[in-house]
């Protein structure tokens, strides 16, 4: 399976394994309970080492989106986990530019790294 790997992205490179692993998790390509490429064979076919593959694939295990079995592979786990994945934010009601980049900038970071935002503002009536 060839991916999308920038060597020169100041983004590490088990980092944009993990995004498009999740990505692939997420959109449905990858299914609850299908085997996942092996180690050895996605650091041979992408060029990188096979560390980096188990450092990403360790991640998304600890997230709980992979399950990894020895002897017998890594799999996609029978649920995604939704509850961990969620972060919630209420704030006083704002109406200010700053306030917004914040909201915006904050909800892009979350969101690449597999989480979603909700908020909420607080009205004083």
């Amino acid at each position: 399976m060839k991916l999308n790997i920038q060597p020169d992205s100041p983004v590490a490179i088990y980092t944009q394994l993990v995004r498009q692993f999740r990505d692939k998790i997420e959109s449905g390509e990858w299914r609850p309970g299908a085997r996942v490429p092996s180690e050895v064979e996605l650091a041979k076919e992408n060029g990188i080492s096979r560390g980096t593959v188990r450092q990403a694939l360790m991640r998304l295990q600890n997230d709980g989106l992979l399950e990894r079995t020895p002897g017998k592979g890594t799999f996609v786990a029978s649920r995604t986990p939704v509850a961990h994945m969620l972060i919630g934010v209420v704030l006083p009601y704002e109406r200010d530019m700053l306030t917004l980049e914040i909201l915006v900038g904050s909800e892009k970071a979350a969101r690449q790294e597999g989480y979603h935002v909700i908020y909420a503002a607080t009205h004083d009536d």
